[in-house]
Order: C-alpha cells, then structure tokens, then sequence
C-alpha cells in the first residue's frame, strides 16, 4: 500500500503549479556545498547514513 491514506485531502489535490521566484532563482556551487555541510552536520553521529546519501546524490548526477 501507498503512504497516503484515502481520508487525506492532500492525496485528492494535485501539485502546485511551478513558482516563477523559485524557477527564477540561480542556485550555485556554494549553495551545493553549504547543503553537503548541513547534511553532514545532521548526520554527525551517523556516518553510514550520510555515505549513503552521498552515493545517492551521485546516482543523480551521473544520470543527469
């Protein structure tokens, strides 16, 4: 079964359409690195969790 249950109102709505501000807004190298930081900071005390994160950012990239 899905995560969701029938009862949710949220299941029924569709998505929000794509914010122009967001789509607008240039994300950078050091906005990537500041992100790998507070992921690593969280994950502090659990290094296989944050390896595991680390392999899955890059399965992304290399299927980009």
């Amino acid at each position: 079964g899905g995560f969701l249950r029938r009862s949710d109102p949220a299941a029924r709505m569709s998505p929000p359409p794509a914010s122009p501000a967001l789509s607008a807004q240039k994300l950078t190298t050091n906005d990537a690195l500041a992100y790998l930081k507070a992921v690593k900071d969280k994950f502090h005390d659990n290094r296989a969790k944050y390896d595991e994160f680390l392999e899955v950012m890059r399965d992304f990239k290399s299927a980009r």
